[in-house]
Parts: structure tokens; C-alpha cells; sequence
């Protein structure tokens, strides 16, 4: 997320935090998305943020999209880029061979999350990027997202994986499709 970081940080007053289990956050046990997107809600009221814009790569998404289902007034905007509004479950063998307990921690709080059955409880604009080759959340599980949206635009990254920003090349029609969402111009073109 750097490179968002970074390039939004010329023209926008931006934060950046290490949800539950990354970075240098808590490792709990234990949490649920649902106790990640009251973080993020509290965040926010932390921070007097005013229904700030909100752009969020994959688990960053299901919070996202888990918080702007129970706090509908949260946000002003939402960029969801490789996301998916369902979560699969693992093999139980898949979280035994995690290499740690927290690694163990993020992958149950992935397992079989449901964030279609209230989307239609959000009522923010929003933007849903997903990379042409994700093989993680696969363009159609995006589009089902967007679709269930009631105000959304969808985009489609030619030659992109799940981090659609990956690459410069990928990254600059990024760049592009967000600055054109942001400033209310946005026409689909990619997808």
C-alpha cells in the first residue's frame, strides 16, 4: 500500500494503520472482521475524521465493506481493490500448517465471511478495482460485489494479479481510475 500511500499523500491528508495480526498492531488470538471494522470505526472517531475516503486492498475490503455495512454514514467514498464479498473455507490442514499463531489467527478470521447477505445496507459510492489475473479474488467475485452495490463503478486491470498496483505499468492506470473516481468523472474504460 506504500505506493497509494505515497501518491495520494501529495494532495490528500492520509493515514495508513496495520489492522489486527499485521504489522506492528496487536496479535491476538483470536478476531473476527466484524472486530477489525469496529477498529476502524474507532479510528476514525479517533482521529475526528469526517466520512473520510477509504481505499483498502483485499482483507482491508471485507473490513471496509463489514464496517460501511454496520456504520452507514462512515464513509464518503470507497475503493475496494481485490476484493470478494464471500470467504471460503479452508482445509483445517491449511491452518495447522500455518507457520505461527497469528498467522493462524488471520485465516480463521477469513473463514467463511458473508458480506453479501447486508451489502445492500451500504449506501456509499464506491469503486471496486480488481486485477484481470487475480487468481485470489478473480474478477467475477469483484463484479458480484459491485453489482450488489447500489451506487458503485467497476474496473477491470488489464494484465494485473490480486496487488493490481503491483507493477508501474498497472499501477499508473490505478492512479488513473481513482483520480477520475475522486473527481466525479469517472467513465468505465478498462473493464
Amino acid at each position: 500500500m506504500d505506493s497509494l500511500f505515497n501518491y495520494y499523500a501529495e494532495r490528500y491528508h492520509v493515514f495508513s494503520y496495520d489492522s489486527r495480526g499485521h504489522g506492528k498492531s496487536d496479535k491476538p488470538e483470536a478476531f473476527t472482521l466484524e472486530n477489525d471494522a469496529d477498529d476502524l470505526a474507532g479510528l476514525i472517531a479517533y482521529y475526528g475524521l469526517s466520512k473520510p475516503i477509504i481505499i483498502v486492498f483485499s482483507m482491508g475490503s471485507y473490513i471496509t465493506l463489514t464496517a460501511a455495512e454496520k456504520y452507514s454514514d462512515l464513509f464518503s467514498k470507497i475503493i475496494l481493490i481485490g476484493t470478494r464479498g464471500k470467504g471460503d473455507s479452508y482445509p483445517s490442514e491449511r491452518i495447522s500448517e500455518a507457520k505461527d499463531q497469528n498467522e493462524a489467527a488471520i485465516i480463521k478470521a477469513l473463514i467463511n465471511f458473508d458480506l453479501m447477505s447486508n451489502i445492500g445496507n451500504v449506501k456509499i459510492t464506491a469503486l471496486v478495482i480488481t486485477g484481470e489475473n487475480d487468481a485470489i479474488n478473480p474478477p467475477a467475485e469483484g463484479k458480484k460485489v459491485a453489482d450488489a452495490l447500489s451506487d458503485s463503478k467497476f474496473e477491470v486491470i488489464p494484465n494485473a494479479g490480486h496487488v493490481a498496483f503491483m507493477n508501474e505499468t498497472e499501477r499508473k492506470i490505478v492512479f488513473e481510475v481513482i483520480d477520475k473516481f475522486l473527481a466525479g468523472t469517472h467513465e468505465r474504460r478498462y473493464s
